[in-house]
């Protein structure tokens, strides 16, 4: 393999998806390079200490599932000090199959080990050039390793920043009666916009549970991404979000909230529920936090019948 190649084969693992589909795209380019016995990629499981195989050829279910290894084992502590071991001595590391040379390269993430991948030949013996070219694709697997370990760090922190922010039922109303009655004293502006998705168990059955949650996911990020500091944003309801916005008349909220509808009528799978958006604003008949939302949300619900896409405004 070129370093030309080696550079091509890395713009070609960005443009896949999953991890399973990047290290199988991997494993056919050595398959289709190397004569070999059997191969193998074990991964370290997450919080923990062990090894598994992840990815293999020519490898029996059985061995695949049964034979682990752990951070003591003889051949990991090696491994781990290496950049490559090349063995030549038949059976000095036990594998499924008897081999003349068995070459081993450590996934490393800096000083920690992520895994190993294994290539075993039963008559012959690996080159050098050889040698060089499963340097080269290891330092392509651990490239992908660490890029899907990466991204699934910030997946989580996004995940934890969003539910931070998008305040349960309860917190929401804590934090939204204090801003009202702040509100309501010095006599500002205070809006509430309701979003309710009116056949949300429909759409649950059509799409399934974890596509919904994937869509509420969406729908929240919109939110969070849209909406100012000052704003609070609450899931109330199953299907139902509320965002509370101080100092900000009807008619800067609905700037916003069209901004916003726009944006979450953009997601594919969100033509299948129908959302309607309704706003209602502080008046002297308005005296609590729970009237307000209950306002906007018959707002929404007339948006809603009404098969309308704009956002309704309450009485």
């Amino acid at each position: 393999m070129e370093l030309i190649q080696f550079d091509k084969l890395l713009k070609d693992m960005q443009s896949r998806n999953s991890l399973e589909e990047k290290l199988s795209k991997t494993i056919r380019d050595i398959t289709s390079e190397f004569s070999f016995q059997s191969l193998g990629l074990y991964l370290k499981v997450p919080k923990s200490d062990i090894y598994r195989l992840k990815i293999s050829r020519n490898i029996s279910h059985t061995f695949s599932k049964n034979t682990i290894f752990t951070k003591g084992d003889p051949m990991i502590e090696e491994i781990a000090k290496l950049e490559t071991l090349n063995l030549l001595s038949p059976g000095r590391f036990i594998m499924e199959h008897d081999y003349e040379n068995l070459v081993l390269l450590p996934i490393h993430h800096n000083e920690d080990m992520l895994g190993f991948f294994f290539i075993d030949n039963a008559n012959n013996s690996f080159n050098s050039k050889e040698i060089t070219q499963l340097n080269l694709y290891a330092s392509v697997i651990s490239f992908v390793v660490c890029t899907m370990q990466l991204e699934a760090q910030i997946d989580i922190r996004k995940k934890t920043h969003t539910e931070a922010i998008v305040l349960p039922y309860k917190s929401f109303m804590t934090k939204a009666n204090t801003i009202f009655s702040l509100m309501e004293r010095y006599k500002r502006y205070i809006t509430i916009a309701v979003a309710r998705i009116s056949n949300f168990e429909e759409v649950v059955r059509t799409i399934g549970e974890h596509e919904m949650n994937d869509l509420m996911k969406q729908i929240a990020n919109i939110f969070v991404s849209n909406f100012r500091d000052t704003d609070t944003i609450g899931k109330i309801h199953k299907d139902t979000f509320a965002i509370l916005m101080p100092e900000t008349s009807n008619k800067s909220s609905l700037i916003a909230l069209e901004r916003v509808k726009k944006k979450i009528d953009a997601i594919p799978i969100s033509k299948i529920g129908k959302i309607g958006f309704g706003v209602a604003n502080r008046s002297d008949q308005i005296t609590n936090t729970k009237d307000l939302i209950k306002l906007a949300k018959e707002a929404s619900d007339k948006a809603i019948h009404n098969g309308s896409s704009e956002v309704y405004v309450a009485n």
